[in-house]
């Protein structure tokens, strides 16, 4: 017997599930964003990591 703890979310998130449409609609809204957040984050010290290039979960 497999544990839920040894698969991916990919594997755990059902392929018609409302939140990989969510994902991909943040991802296509960052990735269009990114260049905005670049230069917002190119005027500061550039110590922190802007939100876009934080982990996510993969589905």
């Amino acid at each position: 017997m497999q544990h839920a703890g040894h698969r991916g979310p990919g594997e755990r998130v059902p392929k018609d599930h409302p939140l990989r449409w969510i994902k991909a609609v943040a991802d296509a809204v960052l990735e269009r964003l990114s260049p905005e957040f670049d230069r917002m984050y190119a005027s500061v010290d550039g110590a922190s990591v802007p939100p876009e290039r934080l982990p996510r979960p993969r589905c």
